[in-house]
């Protein structure tokens, strides 16, 4: 029954940061032809869209605590102690999501007139961002270790992997491809 209910709170909050990432993305490529979500900002200038981005981010944040929390199952001591090894993380984390955020701002506003050095550019940043979020992983690993069980350090990187897995694949899946 434990399984059950952790694997339908892990489908749960899967859903919906993969909504809340759909949400974003129209807001980005607004002359791709995709209708802006109805909680987006009517201008798509700078300020309101880094404002809609945090909104977004807070609500992903929340989402994955949720389901980090249901799946982990901590001790009070552990908790405390995981926690604040997490937020560290995600800090680290989110310097890299926001290099991300502008690297597909990037291919939005060039996405038109992309040129082939453009398009390396591009190319090699996402790369870079990739090796970056491994590397973070990796960093944080023996921090990990120390507060977590091998089972839950497991568990852990899993859930983890599992939820940028999806979000990349929502990604993917509404940026279009570069044109010939």
């Amino acid at each position: 029954m434990t399984t059950t209910r952790s694997s339908n709170r892990l489908a749960f909050g899967t859903l919906v940061v993969l909504v809340g990432v759909a949400a974003l993305l129209p807001v980005l490529l607004p002359a791709r032809g995709l209708a802006q979500p109805a909680t987006a900002p009517k201008s798509s200038g700078p300020g309101q869209l880094d404002a809609y981005v945090d909104l977004l981010r807070s609500d992903i944040r929340a989402d994955k605590d949720d389901v980090l929390k249901a799946n982990l199952e901590l001790g009070e001591k552990e908790s405390k102690a995981f926690w604040k090894v997490y937020r560290q993380y995600e800090d680290d984390l989110r310097k890299l999501n926001d290099a991300r955020v502008a690297l597909i701002k990037d291919y939005a506003e060039n996405y038109d007139s992309l040129s082939d050095e453009k398009a390396k550019e591009l190319t090699t940043k996402a790369l870079d961002l990739e090796e970056k979020r491994a590397a973070l992983k990796k960093q944080y690993l023996p921090k990990f270790e120390s507060v977590l069980s091998g089972k839950q350090l497991a568990r852990f990187y899993q859930i983890e992997s599992r939820l940028n897995m999806l979000i990349d694949l929502q990604l993917a899946a509404n940026l279009p491809i570069a044109k010939k």
